[in-house]
Order: C-alpha cells, then structure tokens, then sequence
C-alpha cells in the first residue's frame, strides 16, 4: 500500500470521520476509480490497519519529540508534559484518534504490527514512569501487582521492561486514568462538563502524581 493512499484515508477520515472512510471515497479523493484502489488495497479492514499503525507510529513519534525536548526537565515533569501533549494531539486529531479504538483486542493479536505498534505507544509513557520510580528509590506497593499478574506478565514481555511487577502496575493503574479520560473525550462523553473537561483531566493527573509520589512542582502549567 502506497504512502499517498494512507495519507488520502486519513485525509477522509479527519474530514468525515471513522463512517465516511470507503474505498470509494479515499479512490475519489486520489482520482481513481474503486476497482483500481483494490490493486493496491486488499479490503477496507486492511486500509483501516494502515490508517491506525500509522496514527499510532505518529503519536509515538510525537511523545518522543516531547520527552526529548524536556530532556534537561526532571522525570515527573516529562510525564506530565508527555501527558498534556498527547491530550492536546488527540484532540486536535479526534477522528483518528477514534479510528485506534475501534479495533476490538482479540482481532488486533492476529495482527502482531498493530499491536507492537500500540505497545511501543504505551512503552513511551511506561519507560518514563520506570524511571522515575527507580529515582525515587522508595518501596513500592506490592498489592496492586497481586491483582493483574497475567496483565503485568504479558506486558513485560512486550515492552521489555526490566522493573519490578508492583513497577507496571503502578504504570497501568496510571495509563488507565489518563488514557482513559483521554479517549471518553475525544469520543464525546464528557460534553455534560463543557469547555471544562481539561479541568478533569488535570484532576487525572493530579491524582495520577499522588499515585506516583511525585513533587507538586511536576504539575506546574
């Protein structure tokens, strides 16, 4: 598939949508004809997976260019500007956003590209959240690892991170709340909040600075 023709889709879909992507549309949009599109597409499931491995290699590449950018910051201020960054990214791209969620998990472990791409996504955030743990140098709390050891297992596996499981979970309990109020965003479900749904997330990561023990310094905007 040709760089011109996931760039058209994703032209289509941060136009129209996840329900405006066809192969007739982007076809269009390139000035093709649809059986012509079929020589380079194989299905619109197959254009769909390039459209979301690259929305997914680009946000990685961008918490890359923001961690790098703080380099001389400390570690719990990187987190946070990586968080806020990828707020501010999803936001102004929201139907592709979208578009990463909506491959269900157990379709995307038959299709190892998406998926180590999504854990290379997640690798930014947990590799930062490691480190300052090991700065921190203090005991961590071993419940929470009881609770997920399967989980903890196969993500270690998959980002290779050498650090103790009460480590990832820590790091997961942390994905969850910012990630997850990310996404509830971006697919609409906080307009009950208004204009203060970044309120929320700040509370977010807030809390998630608690969890971490992080100095309130870290959070300043």
């Amino acid at each position: 598939m040709t760089r011109d023709i996931v760039l058209a889709a994703r032209r289509r879909v941060a136009v129209d949508g996840v329900e405006g992507l066809t192969i007739r549309a982007v076809a269009r949009d390139l000035g093709m004809s649809s059986p012509a599109m079929y020589r380079h597409v194989r299905s619109l499931e197959d254009l769909t997976d390039a459209i979301v491995l690259d929305v997914l290699d680009e946000m990685t590449a961008m918490l890359d260019a923001v961690v790098e950018q703080a380099d001389g910051e400390e570690t719990a201020r990187r987190i946070v500007l990586a968080g806020r960054a990828l707020r501010a990214w999803a936001l102004d791209h929201a139907f592709e956003f979208q578009l990463t969620m909506v491959t269900p998990a157990t379709a995307e472990a038959a299709k190892p590209r998406l998926s180590d791409a999504r854990y290379r996504f997640g690798k930014v955030f947990a590799e930062l959240v490691a480190r300052f743990l090991g700065e921190r140098g203090e005991p961590l709390p071993e419940g929470s690892a009881a609770l997920l050891p399967e989980t903890i297992a196969e993500f270690r596996r998959r980002v290779e991170l050498p650090v103790p499981d009460a480590a990832i979970a820590l790091f997961l309990r942390c994905w969850v709340r910012l990630y997850g109020v990310i996404c509830m965003e971006v697919m609409g479900q906080l307009r009950f909040l208004g204009d203060r749904a970044g309120e929320l997330f700040e509370a977010e990561l807030r809390s998630v600075a608690d969890l971490l023990g992080m100095p309130g310094r870290a959070l300043a905007r």
